[in-house]
């Protein structure tokens, strides 16, 4: 996929798409230190990654404004929300020299991103509307990390692979929760899934808005 393609599928801005290519560089550069990406996918990233991010936009409702971004490595989909949505984004990653690249990729980019550099269980409450992750940990271990960041009206937005169903079977077992999956438009096998509702051990968070297209437009 091509930037121009991107941009047709995306209807995102020129402004976006210049970003997104400073975005691109900056991985590709980096990638020779730290392993950002995988290399099977580093000549597909505007489909593999960007609009693989992208798509997970669309789950955001009106009401929301903050975003943190679990494990964000490399920035997705973090940096994605931020250059499209007018979302405060927090990006979340405890890896040393991840969190340099990240420092790097907000400044270049220009970007009002603030990042924590420590381990997610170690911060204190958030309280953010969304909670985001891609590519981290299983639903049981996401849920166990976000029920201490996301405000009572909160979603969680995570990018799934194949294992989807099985994770959610498998959350079930300690959390009462209220989720809807979709199809991913750029993985066959994987899906978004997105979590309304959910307990565990008597605390119970509640999202009882619908999924919404958002009124922000990159």
């Amino acid at each position: 996929m091509t930037p121009a393609e991107f941009q047709k599928i995306t209807d995102v801005s020129r402004e976006t798409i210049a970003k997104l290519a400073a975005y691109e560089a900056l991985i590709f550069r980096w990638q020779k230190k730290i392993n950002l990406v995988s290399r099977a996918s580093l000549d597909q990233i505007w489909q593999r990654h960007f609009l693989d991010c992208w798509q997970m936009i669309h789950h955001i409702r009106p009401t929301d404004h903050r975003l943190a971004d679990l494990g964000s490595g490399n920035g997705m989909p973090g940096i994605i929300f931020a250059l499209c949505t007018d979302l405060e984004v927090i990006l979340i990653e405890s890896d040393r020299r991840k969190a340099v690249f990240l420092n790097e990729a907000v400044r270049v980019l220009g970007l009002q991103v603030k990042i924590a550099p420590r381990r997610i269980e170690n911060l204190p409450p958030l309280g953010v509307d969304i909670i985001t992750a891609r590519a981290l940990a299983p639903l049981n271990q996401l849920l166990d990390y976000a029920h201490t960041h996301i405000n009572k009206n909160g979603i969680c937005i995570f990018a799934k692979g194949r294992q989807l169903q099985t994770e959610i079977k498998n959350a079930k077992k300690q959390w009462r929760l209220t989720s809807e999956s979709f199809n991913s438009k750029t993985d066959p096998d994987g899906g978004i899934l997105v979590v309304r509702d959910f307990s565990h051990v008597g605390t119970r968070y509640s999202a009882s808005s619908p999924a919404m297209p958002p009124n922000r437009h990159c």
